[in-house]
């Protein structure tokens, strides 16, 4: 095809078709660019969301660690409390406690002879052994004297041999009753 129009003609059309053509683009870009932007700003509100109701959740399983930190500290003092007042209840006893036990030492003879003592809350068991079985008589009877043993208990097994008695007593003490 041949083109017969002047060349001012053609200048004109040539510039007429690069407006078009810079319109066109402008336009195109102009939509793309507003596209993006409202994918840009839903995208930030969806996020924004997300972060709210993440910080949310934080704050919810922060506030319910802290009330069950707060429940184990109220158990953890409350035990803590109750362990004090047997101590203080124990620490009024100790001294009593250890004249107790030299008061038992003390009514021991050198024919009894004593491998173990031990103390409950308001029990002392005794274990040894005794030359004779009259010696050991003697003891538990020495021991039943004390006004502060309330009962002093032993088995009958004590008494079966005739010399080197293997026995254990129990004594209850007086005051410390449960």
């Amino acid at each position: 095809m041949i083109n017969l129009l002047p060349p001012e003609n053609k200048i004109a059309i040539k510039k007429e078709y690069l407006r078009r053509l810079v319109v066109v683009f402008g336009i195109f870009l102009l939509s793309i660019i507003l596209v993006i932007a409202v994918l840009l700003i839903t995208l930030f509100f969806i996020v924004n969301n997300q972060k709210k109701a993440q910080d949310e959740a934080v704050f919810l399983v922060k506030e319910h660690l802290s009330l069950q930190n707060e429940a184990e500290i109220s158990s953890l003092v409350s035990e803590i409390n109750s362990k004090i007042s047997l101590l203080s209840n124990n620490k009024k006893n100790a001294k009593r406690v250890s004249e107790i036990i030299e008061k038992i030492i003390g009514i021991k003879t050198k024919e009894i002879k004593i491998t173990s003592l031990s103390f409950d809350s308001s029990k002392i068991s005794i274990y040894g052994t005794s030359e004779t079985r009259t010696d050991l008589i003697n003891f538990i009877e020495d021991l039943k004297k004390e006004p502060v043993f309330s009962r002093v208990n032993f088995p009958l097994s004590n008494f079966l041999k005739e010399g080197n008695v293997e026995f254990n007593i129990v004594i209850e003490l007086s005051g410390y009753e449960k």
